[in-house]
């Protein structure tokens, strides 16, 4: 009785798991058939923030996300389109157009289940169509050129104290302080504000390791480059309020990240000679991400620092 008890568990759990995908993979067909065009317009990003990533799954909807944000972060004039941004731009196109590529394969076969094998970027790379104004791959020479152009240094944590860097504050008087404008920025849903900047509604996904939530509170804000990290290699030099805006860097999308407690807590103050993210596949996108902030913030790397940067670069096309 045991038994069956158990095959029907089991059974019902599939049944249930093939919902899941089947849902996913609807909802993705329709983010995919709302957009228009990857061509980075704010007329274009605005039009795939509207119409398509409210449809689009937390899987879809993280590229979407990202690529939304930091295509308004370039054309707002927010940040500086630098060669690792540009970068980043393509690889998040790729994903989407990759993804779109094989739901419309799916639909053309009839099979919505989504069991057949997804194709890589690298796989789906001679059918993919061009994006306006972008190259076809991306080439990490870039990332490895801003990389060697760092001040190499050995780190130097004398006199650090997380309390040096005032963080969390509400730069705009709205209510909400820095960490709630990033889980607002880095909503896949709508959500809405309530009170002392409660947030309701939302849905998250860490990019270190794809867990996913609705509940803020279960999410926490990653500095991308650690506050320790930063002290080490060059902001021990900064004046109060240098160090108050690189902990507080709104205005650098790639610096603050929302991701799972246990994946911020796993990474601490590692730099990525120490720690990678779990998903292998944000790899690249983690270390363009970890040499672009050390570029802007004109922040040193040290020997096993960059060695491991390169590793994972020279990797990465």
């Amino acid at each position: 009785m045991r038994r069956r008890a158990t095959t029907v568990l089991v059974a019902f759990t599939l049944v249930l798991s093939g919902c899941a995908v089947i849902d996913r993979d609807v909802r993705d067909q329709r983010a995919c058939a709302a957009i228009e065009s990857l061509g980075g317009s704010p007329t274009q990003v605005a039009q795939i923030r509207s119409d398509a990533l409210p449809e689009a799954s937390a899987r879809l909807g993280r590229s979407i996300h990202e690529y939304v944000r930091l295509s308004s972060s370039i054309n707002e004039g927010r940040v500086v389109p630098t060669p690792g941004l540009e970068a980043r731009s393509q690889r998040l196109q790729q994903e989407i157009q990759t993804r779109c590529i094989y739901l419309g394969a799916l639909k053309a076969a009839g099979d919505i289940s989504g069991e057949a094998n997804e194709p890589t970027a690298e796989a789906e790379s001679s059918e993919r169509p061009q994006s306006s104004g972008t190259s076809e791959s991306t080439n990490p020479s870039d990332v490895i050129a801003m990389l060697n152009s760092l001040t190499v240094a050995p780190e130097d944590r004398s006199g650090y104290d997380r309390d040096l860097f005032t963080h969390w504050i509400d730069l705009d008087g709205n209510g909400c302080n820095s960490r709630f404008e990033v889980l607002i920025a880095e909503s896949l849903q709508e959500l809405e504000i309530f009170g002392e900047c409660e947030l309701v509604g939302g849905e998250w996904v860490s990019v270190y390791d794809g867990v996913t939530t609705s509940d803020p509170s279960d999410f926490d804000i990653d500095h991308l480059v650690p506050l320790a990290e930063a002290w080490d290699s060059g902001a021990s030099e900064w004046e109060p309020a240098r160090r108050e805006a690189f902990a507080n860097a709104l205005d650098t999308p790639e610096a603050l990240v929302a991701v799972s407690a246990s994946s911020n807590r796993s990474k601490s103050d590692k730099d990525p000679a120490e720690w990678l993210p779990p998903d292998e596949s944000y790899w690249c996108e983690y270390a363009t991400d970890w040499v672009s902030v050390k570029s802007q913030w004109e922040l040193s790397v040290d020997d096993t620092e960059k060695a491991a940067l390169l590793g994972v670069l020279e990797k990465c096309g």
